[in-house]
């Protein structure tokens, strides 16, 4: 079979002119060319399917093994591949960590958090002789707590980071030619290539924005969590479901700001098995997804060339799509925060699903969504994936019952004016679901103000916001926890996603 590649120009002070050593980093399976600096590029694990993922996942300790894991061949490989840390960040950790002091027991939610804010800055102080056996007591402690605990290491090929980087790399010589002989000097913040270095740093380091919907999957409960290594990260399950807040406001800013968030209720019954599940398919499709995203042949311009501005735009634009994801995930008291986090995350899904908002948030589009991704994941990962998402599309539906004010609204939907512009506008009705569709465009566009400038459908959105309670169901916000889901289940293979 014939593997794609694209015209990729590279200077060739490149890793100090070892242009095989550099494609074995950035897993690129390379063919020269007539012009020393030009390669044909295809991904690694493309023109060898399979051969290099990006992620792999690795089950240290299972839920029903003994908490024995200090000399675990993982845990022994990232350990002996830790960065030496400053000694004066080391010394800011272990005096953090004094402060903090050990955490008896376990009574609440703040106690937990104590714990694992604790455990977070053991792992950034460890250094490589401490690792395992940091991770080890953290396990240790876990346990006691939740003996049905498990613990998962990502190792995250290094590939991952530099073809970030190459990225910044390339953009830097298209806007400045003499770099491609000479390579330029570290600027301020002590990189040669700064443009847009924290747009991708969870790209490029810890995973997060993309790791932590997964462990959030039950937001607001909780089942696990995340430490970031110099090769991977540590992901520690729970084995349960456990809330990720206490009830009542616990700090006196959150008495502020607007009512609607999403209330608490009882915690969601999930197995270890479950979890495994989850994580399994998870990190399999979230590797998929990388791979592609960071796939050059996908920006080929009409000449055959690299189009590296596209490239990372995309890359932008996908690292923004999770990040709001995350945000939705943590932000629970305030309503109007998750609902214009949402706006803001469907804005962004829509530019990579290559779908209109309008879509995106038509009820029976939504459920087709939905049933396409549970058809995606084994039934075994159901209870932990999907009951974000399954109540945010009943909230979608539920949003119909909201029309209920005017004389415009009837069983069957909702009169509008036609749109201006061409003679006297005409009447014309919308079913609910492409009225809600409709208002919620409306909402979505008001994060810019109402009114402004004229269009041939102001008068219908008149109608419409005239006709709505303005009630928007909290969990809505979680449709785009269904469109993430659906990223990961359908990757970006140059197709409509939903």
């Amino acid at each position: 079979m014939t593997v794609a590649r694209v015209d990729v120009s590279l200077p060739t002070w490149l890793f100090a002119g070892d242009t095989g050593a550099f494609m074995q980093a950035i897993g690129w399976d390379a063919v020269s060319t007539s012009d020393p600096s030009m390669w044909q590029i295809a991904l690694e694990e493309i023109a060898t399917a399979g051969s290099r993922p990006m992620l792999t996942l690795h089950e240290i300790l299972g839920p029903r093994h003994a908490p024995s894991i200090e000399e675990h061949p993982v845990l022994e490989s990232a350990g002996a591949k830790r960065i030496t840390r400053a000694s004066d960040l080391s010394l800011l950790m272990e005096a953090e960590i004094e402060r903090v002091g050990p955490v008896e027991e376990i009574n609440s939610v703040q106690d937990l958090t104590q714990l694992m804010y604790l455990f977070d800055l053991s792992m950034m102080a460890a250094d490589s002789e401490s690792f395992a056996s940091t991770v080890n007591a953290l396990m240790v402690r876990v346990r006691s707590e939740f003996p049905e605990s498990a613990l998962y290491f990502i190792e995250v090929d290094g590939a991952l980071s530099f073809r970030m980087t190459i990225m910044r790399v390339l953009m830097r010589l298209k806007d400045d030619p003499a770099s491609i002989t000479t390579p330029p000097l570290a600027g301020p913040g002590g990189l040669a290539f700064e443009g847009g270095v924290d747009l991708t740093d969870d790209l490029s380091w810890g995973l997060r924005a993309f790791l932590d919907p997964l462990l959030l999957s039950l937001s607001p409960f909780a089942w696990g969590h995340s430490y970031l290594c110099d090769t991977g990260v540590l992901v520690v399950s729970f084995g349960a479901a456990i809330a990720g807040r206490s009830g009542e406001p616990n700090e006196f800013l959150n008495l502020f700001g607007r009512p609607g968030g999403v209330k608490t209720s009882a915690a969601p019954s999930i197995s270890p098995d479950a979890i495994r599940a989850a994580v399994e398919w998870w990190v399999g499709r979230l590797n998929t997804l990388l791979s592609s995203a960071t796939d050059p042949c996908r920006y080929r311009a009409g000449d055959g060339t690299y189009d590296v501005a596209k490239h990372q735009e995309s890359v932008f634009t996908l690292d923004q799509a999770f990040r709001a994801v995350q945000s939705i995930s943590v932000q629970h008291r305030d309503g109007f925060a998750r609902q214009t986090l949402f706006f803001n995350a469907l804005d962004t899904l829509e530019m990579l699903s290559r779908i209109n908002f309008d879509q995106l948030v038509e009820a029976p589009i939504a459920r087709g969504v939905l049933d396409t991704v549970r058809s995606s994941m084994p039934a075994d990962a159901w209870p932990v994936l999907l009951p974000r998402a399954t109540d945010a599309v009943s909230a979608l539906f539920n949003m119909r019952k909201s029309f209920t004010i005017g004389g415009r609204v009837s069983s069957s939907g909702i009169t509008v004016p036609g749109p201006s512009g061409v003679g006297p506008p005409i009447d014309r009705t919308l079913n609910f679901d492409r009225a809600v569709a409709q208002y919620l465009r409306i909402r979505r566009n008001a994060t810019h103000g109402y009114g402004g400038r004229g269009h041939k459908d102001a008068a219908r959105d008149r109608v419409l916001l005239s006709s709505h309670s303005g009630h928007i169901p909290q969990k809505l916000a979680d449709l785009s926890y269904l469109y993430a889901l659906n990223l990961l289940a359908a990757g970006l293979a140059g197709k409509k996603t939903v």
